[in-house]
């Protein structure tokens, strides 16, 4: 559906997806009438979908793309905004409308939960250049899967608990069962981690790729900056029980610096090899299993702020 308002944004017409599990989001086409924003509102059930509802826009003409909800929304409208290794158009804007989901990528930049807030920053003209990271790992058939992310991506434990919290019928109580029965049969992983020319061979049982810094609400990432084209690479090689131990620290952003957590930076290629498949997780999805790898694309998108 297409309403156009009396006046226009800084970058044009807005494409407003919203995720469809979020059913009509309060208020969302007041605010944007009231601040006379011109926009296209469609409705998605799906990342593959979402990829190409924003692929047709933007190859139409769109260049200022909304997204409404968390986490996985944006991430499908990021791969939507990709054609091979560039952007459909130059620099395409994201617009982040919460919505009241979580959404951990928009924690970074501080942008509000709710949508009279945040559809007032969607009339302004302020944007941050922002990295987008490649992430490409096995799939189940024994090729590759890639796909583009610009939050961080975890190997290891952590995302290997989680996928088999999400298969869970118990909701919270199903995701803690999920990490326990996990942890209680996994082992640290002999692995290689090379970022650009460093190369670590260690025991491992989670490695984080970051480029923003929440997930699931915890400041996991730290020190990684969207916008300095470089990936934060955490290798968690101490014993088995930090991966729970710590993470209430992990919720402050305050397990960093530590002897057992190992961090390098890469502005290139990120590769992880490990002696037996590790989960691969991004910007919260399953992706697929070591080994895989990660490439960062600096400032290839705008956040709208």
């Amino acid at each position: 559906m297409q309403h156009v308002a009396s006046r226009g944004s800084a970058f044009g017409e807005l494409f407003v997806v919203v995720d469809a599990r979020l059913g009509s989001p309060i208020g969302l086409r007041e605010e944007l009438d009231r601040h006379g924003l011109p926009f296209e509102l469609v409705r998605t059930e799906g990342d593959g979908e979402t990829q190409r509802l924003v692929s047709r826009a933007l190859r139409a003409g769109k260049r200022f793309v909304v997204a409404v909800g968390g986490d996985r929304v944006v991430n499908g409208v990021v791969n939507g905004m990709f054609d091979g290794d560039a952007t459909i158009v130059e620099r395409p804007v994201l617009g982040i409308v919460a919505a009241g989901a979580r959404n951990d990528f928009a924690m970074t930049f501080g942008l509000p939960r709710d949508a009279a807030r945040a559809c007032a920053h969607l009339t302004r003209a302020t944007t941050y250049a922002a990295d987008v990271l490649r992430a490409t790992a096995a799939g189940p058939d024994g090729g590759t899967v890639s796909r583009w992310f610009v939050n961080l991506a975890r190997v290891g434990l952590w995302p290997a608990a989680d996928s088999r919290g999400a298969r869970s019928r118990l909701g919270r109580v199903g995701r803690f069962l999920s990490f326990w029965r996990t942890v209680a049969g996994f082992r640290p992983v002999p692995t290689r981690v090379a970022a650009d020319r460093k190369i670590l061979e260690a025991r491992v049982h989670d490695i984080v790729v970051g480029n923003c810094q929440f997930f699931d609400g915890m400041k996991l990432s730290p020190r990684s900056y969207p916008g300095d084209g470089v990936m934060d690479v955490q290798v968690f090689r101490g014993p088995l029980s930090e991966a729970y131990s710590l993470l209430w620290q992990v919720a402050r952003g305050e397990h960093l610096p530590r002897p057992t957590v190992v961090e390098v930076r890469a502005k290139g290629r990120v590769s992880v090899e490990a002696e037996e498949p590790l989960i691969v997780e991004v910007d919260g999805e399953l992706l697929g299993t070591t080994p895989a790898r990660f490439e960062a694309f600096p400032q290839a998108i705008q956040i709208k702020l």
